[in-house]
């Protein structure tokens, strides 16, 4: 069944998203973002067969650059949303009298099973502080092996909740402001609440961040297998990759009324989906850039009022395989100025690698050990002609990491094409590294050291042929 965008059902949705949050006990709209100035709003739909176009005419947004066109327009139209969104809404939560109640950590991961709803009571909490009660990792796998809809998840730097198998949970915060329960954590590689194989979720009314933004690979909000996800009146900033990230068949996601904000890479990172992306009242504003949407036949991504920031804006004002209505983007760039507060990466200093001078050396595990490679160079090893893949056209999202032996001993995680899985590794008798992956099969790598630029000393580069590709990472 096509969905129109017209008044009524937008207002149908409406009414259902509100009694949601309603039962959850919050009624407040997400809080004013100032950073966005908006140079236009996308068309309404006047009637039932109006439908928004994914970029304005000049002469409805003179203060933006649009390119002028070349040709008649025959490019794809915006599409049509495949499903009423509110066919799929999880059914409400039973209100505060039949929940849960948790003041602690500690509270929160016992109260997880299916169907459970459960109701924060005001405050701040560390989830990553949790471990602190345990003296030894196995304590942890102990606690791990107890608790059969929860667990505790290494990461590169610490450990991350895991909800697993639990259908129909509901997690809230009190209401009515969503800043009333804040959910951080301190590992930068961790995700703040992660869920797999769970259907019909609801969180409603939290704030949740990490208290390091920096360089990281943890979303906040994680969901894996996941379908019918309701999220509202949610404030999910501070990441290094994404607000939500959702992958290997998750899909009919809506999340209302919410921020998402100052993110490295965007407000959302959606990888194999597998149903409908809905996004309804939301702003998400200062990220680097918009985020990233896995286009398929089977999956539609809609924005319905929607505010986006400068980095948001450039991602999504031209796409023509979402569906926006009634959107407001900010300035559109061709090159995005994002301030002084975020890195110029147009003056990049790329790696230099000259092959003749590399030297292979034995690997020595404690020069392995905590450590991180991301692919720079693909080799053609025929002609051994380099090829940058950092960035750009030839981007290959290639990267290797390796947890210390004092945490967590001969594992750790690799990223093929942006799927990430994970590894054990070990230095071999004639010192190459050998991983054993879940989906490369077993690889081994060489360890090369090369001169310094400034030729003060050498560095280390990683060589490894991965099928019929080798790459070089630093």
């Amino acid at each position: 069944m096509k969905r129109s965008g017209s008044f009524t059902r937008i207002a149908a949705l409406m009414l259902v998203l509100m009694l949601a949050a309603a039962a959850a006990g919050c009624n407040k709209k997400a809080p004013d973002v100032t950073n966005v100035t908006p140079v236009t709003d996308m068309p309404s739909a006047g009637q039932d067969d109006a439908k928004a176009t994914p970029t304005a005419s000049p002469t409805e947004a003179p203060a933006t650059p649009t390119p002028e066109p070349t040709k008649e327009p025959t490019a794809t139209p915006t599409p049509e949303p495949t499903a009423e969104p509110t066919e799929a809404l999880p059914e409400p939560p039973d209100g505060k009298d039949s929940a849960v109640k948790v003041s602690s950590v500690e509270e929160l991961v016992e109260a997880i099973a299916p169907g459970a709803v459960i109701l924060i009571e005001a405050g701040r909490y560390n989830v990553g502080e949790f471990e602190d009660r345990f003296e030894t990792v196995e304590d942890i796998y102990a606690w791990n092996d107890a608790h059969e809809y929860v667990e505790f998840e290494g990461v590169y730097d610490g450990w991350q909740i895991v909800v697993k198998n639990a259908d129909g949970i509901s997690i809230s915060g009190p209401g009515p402001d969503m800043s009333a329960v804040e959910l951080v954590t301190d590992p930068r590689y961790a995700a703040i609440l992660t869920f797999k194989d769970c259907n019909d979720i609801s969180l409603h009314c939290m704030t949740m961040g990490h208290t390091d933004k920096g360089d990281c690979t943890g979303n906040v909000v994680d969901l894996i297998r996941c379908k019918n996800v309701y999220m509202s009146e949610l404030d999910l900033y501070g990441c290094g990759v994404y607000g939500i990230g959702t992958s290997e068949e998750t899909g009919d996601l809506y999340v209302s009324n919410s921020v998402i904000r100052d993110c490295a890479y965007g407000p959302f990172d959606i990888e194999q989906p597998a149903g409908d992306f809905n996004f309804l009242d939301c702003r998400m504003t200062g990220s680097y850039w918009g985020g990233s949407f896995d286009y398929n036949l089977s999956s539609q991504l809609s924005f319905y009022r929607c505010t986006f920031g400068d980095g948001e804006s450039n991602e999504w004002y031209f796409v023509d395989h979402v569906y926006k209505e009634d959107c407001v983007f900010a300035e559109i760039t061709e090159y995005p100025d994002y301030g002084e507060e975020y890195p110029d990466y147009s003056d990049m200093e790329i790696p230099e690698l000259e092959l003749e001078s590399a030297q292979q050396v034995p690997a020595e595990r404690e020069a392995i050990s905590g450590t991180g490679w991301s692919a720079v160079y693909s080799q053609d090893v025929l002609t051994d002609q380099l090829t940058y893949v950092g960035m750009g056209s030839n981007f290959r999202d290639i990267a290797f990491s390796f947890y210390t032996d004092d945490y967590m001993p001969g594992q750790g995680w690799y990223c093929y094409d942006g799927d990430f899985y994970d590894l054990t590794w070990d230095i071999t008798d004639d010192g190459m590294v050998r991983f054993e992956t879940d989906s490369l099969g077993t690889l081994f790598a060489a360890i090369f050291k090369v001169p310094s630029s400034d030729g003060t000393g050498t560095v280390n580069w990683l060589r490894v042929a991965i099928g019929d590709e080798t790459f070089w990472l630093y």
